[in-house]
């Protein structure tokens, strides 16, 4: 008698809700390109910043005359304007940054009448606006 109750305890455990393939599924979600979360039009503005190190490396030719470390601050900001247009994104933007990333030693090089010069390495605002 054991074995039977057990069998009809574990046929009751197993009984379910019957589904078939021919029933309609739920939609999907639709996305919605105008939705309240995808509109990126409007102005924003941003701040960065930072410390750089690193080292500059001096050669005449194909002899090494010197090595030293640079660093410094960096400085900068951003301002910009997007205005979507159904499916493309028309904007402007413009950034500018300050630096004052450098460093020098003196006697890294030797000039034509046997001189030592001094070498330094710095950020111009050319390649910081490039």
């Amino acid at each position: 008698m054991r074995p039977f109750v057990a069998f009809v305890f574990l046929s009751l455990i197993g009984i379910s809700r019957a589904t078939a393939a021919d029933l309609p599924l739920p939609a999907p979600p639709v996305y919605d390109a105008n939705g309240p979360y995808t509109h990126w039009g409007g102005v924003y503005v941003g701040v960065n910043g930072g410390y750089g190190l690193g080292s500059s490396q001096w050669s005449q030719g194909l002899i090494l005359t010197n090595i030293f470390n640079a660093d410094g601050f960096l400085l900068g900001g951003t301002i910009g304007f997007n205005y979507p247009l159904s499916a493309v994104l028309f904007g402007a933007e413009a950034d500018l940054d300050w630096s004052t990333l450098n460093g020098s030693t003196g006697g890294c090089a030797v000039n034509g009448a046997g001189a030592a010069a001094a070498c330094e390495m710095r950020i111009s605002p050319e390649s910081v606006l490039a």
